[in-house]
């Protein structure tokens, strides 16, 4: 879904964030930033990438404000009725 460009800067060597998820009673807190800076540092991978729906408004806050870039939207995974971001990240 992606051009040749985009696919070979942002996935040919990247590591998948394949979840992220904190309690709505313990959001807001830094716990989020706390884990994916943790997750970020531990890899040698030098761009990160992860998707979250189009409508999730706070994790689209939360992932734009720490630097993430949207690389697509729109994307309808097999299965979901949802519109899903793909988002990337240079690795820190």
């Amino acid at each position: 879904a992606v051009n040749e460009d985009v696919r070979r800067h942002w996935f040919a060597d990247c590591f998948i964030v394949a979840e992220l998820v904190v309690l709505p009673r313990s959001r807001r807190q830094g716990i989020g930033g706390v884990l994916l800076d943790t997750l970020l540092a531990a890899t040698e991978r030098p761009a990160a990438v992860l998707s979250t729906r189009t409508d999730a408004e706070a994790a689209l806050a939360f992932y734009a404000a720490r630097g993430w870039r949207n690389l697509l939207n729109d994307v309808r995974f097999p299965g979901s009725e949802s519109q899903w971001a793909i988002l990337g990240s240079i690795s820190r």
